[in-house]
């Protein structure tokens, strides 16, 4: 009994910032009785000059929020510029924790900004996510608590965690397009800029439908989300201890226990996989007589997940999205097509006309020709025609 009442007068000295909540970020009635949905926000200083009001995780009008009641997930949070300079523009914060020893996305984006640059590919910066301002909240470092309970630590086993708040001008998902042919530009645009950051040593490592985005102000596709990227080059304890990537867009190769396990490097034909399974997911999105291809591209067993995508690759002509997509799933299938010749290796030389190595420019510039071509319909059902023709030749052969 003496040790519960020593515990509980230990409680009740406990601040906000004991309990875990940041003062900077609380609204002040945030322990009053609210209804159902509160409309919740405070004002925030993220350096002198930027002055911003975000909506508390409270409101229900979140941009995004990552599928937990409470965590680290990544929280979007829409924002109001005071600062005389985003008092005008529509914004969002980005609330996560990532791990201490993990390059700064701040840093990244900068570094993509210059390598874009000096490199005179300045025409593709617009294709960055907008950062104007972040913020670390110090007290809110794990290494704290771990500090004052003696508890060993190893950054290798058990990396420290801090909330970083970035302040973006706000984007809109790359789904959120209509128009067909601005899709496609879009993704192009976004597949173009992640090249180029590639050859300069960024590599962005988890391309995703959620990760390609589109900007109002600019009208163009933007590669967002570098708060996982790597630095090729970069210390080893820079990159964080997890394995990156989104299951349903990763790569058929990267879906085993020795990518998981740190075993398997990072290629360039691994995140062009992940942009080809981006354009047919969206390619398919809506399509009320088709399943959902992600419903099996999400299995959790990495094994079945690879066979699904690998059964897709043969079945894909069998698929047919309404017409409103006919041309871009044209090029989808080319794409796919690309892909089968990149797993037969001997089929993608011949394509190219290459004699020695497979290079990334050379695939890049295949993808790039073959978004920019026009298809017809006709176009498209004479390809449909050719590979169902090839499937059933290769099912005599077997």
């Amino acid at each position: 009994m003496p040790y519960f009442m020593a515990l509980l007068t230990v409680f009740q000295r406990f601040t906000l910032a004991d309990w875990g909540v940041e003062p900077s970020l609380a609204p002040p009635d945030m322990f009053m009785e609210k209804n159902e949905d509160p409309k919740l926000s405070v004002e925030f200083t993220l350096d002198p000059k930027v002055v911003v009001t975000l909506k508390h995780p409270g409101s229900s009008e979140l941009p995004f929020r990552g599928p937990v009641l409470k965590g680290r997930a990544t929280c979007i949070l829409s924002a109001t510029g005071k600062s005389e300079f985003v008092i005008k523009q529509s914004l969002v914060i980005k609330a996560y924790w990532p791990e201490t020893r993990r390059s700064n996305e701040a840093t990244i984006i900068q570094k993509a900004i210059d390598a874009l640059e000096e490199s005179n590919k300045k025409d593709l910066v617009k294709h960055l996510p907008k950062l104007i301002a972040w913020k670390d909240i110090d007290s809110s470092n794990t290494l704290n608590i771990m500090s004052e309970l003696g508890k060993s630590y190893d950054p290798k086993t058990d990396p420290a965690r801090i909330l970083r708040l970035l302040l973006f001008r706000r984007l809109e998902p790359l789904e959120s397009i209509t128009k067909e042919d601005e899709f496609t530009k879009a993704w192009l645009q976004c597949f173009t800029c992640h090249y180029h950051l590639w050859v300069k040593g960024i590599q962005h490592g988890d391309i995703s439908v959620w990760n390609l985005m589109r900007d109002p102000v600019e009208s163009c596709g933007v590669l967002n989300d570098f708060d996982l990227s790597v630095i090729k080059g970069g210390s080893s304890e820079n990159r964080g201890g997890e394995r990156t990537g989104t299951l349903p867009f990763m790569a058929r190769k990267l879906l085993n226990i020795g990518f998981l396990s740190g075993n398997e490097e990072r290629k360039y034909m691994y995140e062009l996989e992940s942009f080809v399974w981006v354009f047919a997911w969206l390619c398919l999105r809506g399509e009320s007589d088709i399943p959902d291809p992600g419903m099996d591209w999400r299995q959790r067993d990495l094994r079945n997940a690879a066979g699904a995508k690998q059964l897709f690759l043969l079945e894909y002509a069998q698929v047919t999205p309404e017409s409103c997509y006919r041309y871009a799933w044209g090029k989808c299938g080319k794409l796919i097509q690309l892909l089968r010749d990149i797993d037969e290796n001997q089929a993608l030389r011949d394509r190219l006309r290459l004699t020695g190595e497979i290079n990334s420019h050379s695939v890049y510039s295949e993808v790039f020709k073959i978004i920019e071509t026009e298809y017809t319909i006709a176009d498209w059902l004479n390809f449909k025609s050719r590979i169902m023709s090839d499937a059933l030749q290769e099912a005599e052969n077997l």
